[in-house]
């Protein structure tokens, strides 16, 4: 990447070559991005006036799991792979970012409450996000 700032939390669904992490620019916010391996395909994923971050992928690589700060608290977003159809799967306060694992034809999402507390499933999501349940 040519443009200054800090690239981190680099994330690879298993048996890809593509790669997503979030960039922080030098003045703005941190927005998630995809590339393949080789550096090439640098694509922004997110685009708005909040920070988001933690990206992580589905287990088939199909969408992305991240956190976003939205009125100050950490929510947790998942998005297709292009960065369409963003859906907010919390709408709670301050989980940690998200880490995605297989349960079934579906996903689960776990996650620390921002208490330090423990785990807490806060949702599940099928390849149709539109099926999730809270």
């Amino acid at each position: 990447m040519s443009n200054r700032g800090l690239a981190v939390s680099p994330e690879t669904p298993a048996g890809s070559s593509r790669i997503a992490f979030m960039r922080y620019p030098d003045n703005g916010t941190a927005e998630i991005y995809s590339m393949f391996a080789d550096g090439s395909g640098v694509t922004r994923l997110t685009n708005n006036s909040v920070d988001d971050y933690g990206p992580v992928w589905s287990p088939d690589g199909t969408k992305l799991a991240f956190s976003r700060e939205v009125s100050g608290l950490s929510q947790i977003f998942v998005m297709n792979d292009d960065g369409s159809n963003e859906v907010n799967l919390s709408n709670g306060s301050g989980p940690d970012p998200p880490r995605l694992s297989s349960v079934g034809a579906g996903r689960r999402r776990d996650a620390s409450d921002s208490g330090g507390k423990g785990i807490s499933r806060i949702g599940s999501f099928a390849n149709d996000t539109a099926s999730r349940n809270d």
